[in-house]
């Protein structure tokens, strides 16, 4: 079995015999990046289960990477500027929706029980 890292550390080839399953290797390691596991195909679309696929041929595995993602800091106090969390907006939306719907359900039934 042999491993590609794309771009990644080097992970060591390994002996299997047929019909055995295999343990994970460690993780390789890429600057920017964070490990997102083993796949049996290019694309790293068919993830490989180290705890239930068993090997019957030579095997290439590829690794995926997943960029990844800075947290803006905090403007520091007194400074104007500074970025706000791109979660809290999308989250504040679906609130106020939640709570819109939840406003015309209770005066649809005052409506109905008069």
């Amino acid at each position: 079995m042999t491993f590609n890292t794309n771009g990644g550390s080097a992970v060591d080839p390994v002996q299997v015999d047929y019909d055995m399953k295999v343990s994970m290797p460690a993780a390789p390691t890429r600057e920017g990046y964070t490990f997102g596991g083993w796949y049996k195909d290019e694309a790293c679309t068919v993830e490989f289960d180290f705890e239930n696929d068993v090997i019957t041929e030579d095997i290439m595995l590829y690794a995926k990477w997943n960029p990844n993602t800075t947290v803006p800091e905090k403007p520091d106090e007194g400074k104007k500027g500074g970025c706000k969390s791109s979660v809290s907006a999308p989250l504040a939306i679906v609130g106020g929706m939640l709570a819109l719907g939840i406003a015309a359900i209770v005066i649809k039934k005052k409506k109905t029980n008069k």
